[in-house]
């Protein structure tokens, strides 16, 4: 039973000490109701929605931060791998005169293939051989299906924009003239930026091979815009000097 007080009007009173009009409080009982299905509902819902809000923030965070410091370990060990081969390949880079006609065994999936540097956007990145979903998990990748950067037709290397330290994030900064330069076992090959667009996921004109006479080609691709696999981002850039040691 709850308690509490309720005004009762008792009308006139015979007691000389009390004003007219005087308003008297009596002491009440009466049974306490229990909250109602729907009360109830709301209530729950509402903590099912902050619990579920609090769980995408931190899915999100990790996404965004979390995979980038996974990738950035990854990178470490990489380009320690990377520079390990170079220092092997010295002796015999001077000799690149012929490298347009050497048959070039390609590296093994989730290898590191080459350094990608675009000085514009501060972009500095071991690139891998392959672009599976663990591959790209460690850097940009090279679609094995195309052309290695550096050798005639079209090289395309693909990579993550927001996620896995996102070092394809900035490419949308990217303007002709803008320079590229990727290095291999093989030297360091040139470009220069000519445009970029943008084309729908399935438009694979970006793998499709050069036209006959058409300059060797780099092509740099990710999603667009950022936070969204909508579209996809092209930047392309035309060679302008082959591997040099």
């Amino acid at each position: 039973m709850a308690r509490g007080l309720e005004y009762v009007d008792i009308g006139p009173s015979s007691d000389p000490n009390r004003e007219e009009g005087e308003r008297h409080y009596a002491t009440t009982s009466r049974v306490a109701r229990p909250p109602s299905l729907v009360r109830r509902a709301a209530y729950f819902a509402g903590w099912i929605l902050v619990i579920a809000g609090a769980v995408t923030l931190e899915f999100a965070a990790y996404m965004v931060w979390g995979t980038g410091a996974q990738a950035a370990r990854e990178q470490q060990r990489l380009r320690s791998a990377f520079e390990s081969s170079l220092e092997e390949k010295s002796p015999g880079r001077a000799d690149i005169s012929s490298v347009a006609s050497r048959v070039v065994i390609r590296p093994e999936e989730g290898k590191p293939l080459a350094i990608l540097e675009i000085p514009a956007i501060g972009l500095n990145v071991v690139v891998i051989e392959g672009v599976g979903h663990e591959d790209l998990q460690l850097g940009p990748g090279h679609i094995p299906e195309t052309a290695l950067p550096g050798r005639a037709g079209s090289s395309v290397i693909s990579g993550h924009r927001t996620t896995y330290g996102a070092p394809f994030g900035n490419l949308d900064r990217l303007v002709a003239g803008d320079e590229i330069r990727v290095t291999t076992l093989e030297g360091s090959t040139r470009y220069v930026v000519t445009r970029s667009y943008v084309v729908l996921p399935d438009d694979t004109s970006v793998t499709a091979p050069l036209k006959p006479g058409e300059r060797p080609r780099l092509r740099l691709t990710t999603c667009h815009p950022k936070f969204s696999a909508a579209k996809r981002l092209i930047v392309e850039a035309d060679l302008v000097s082959a591997p040099t040691g």
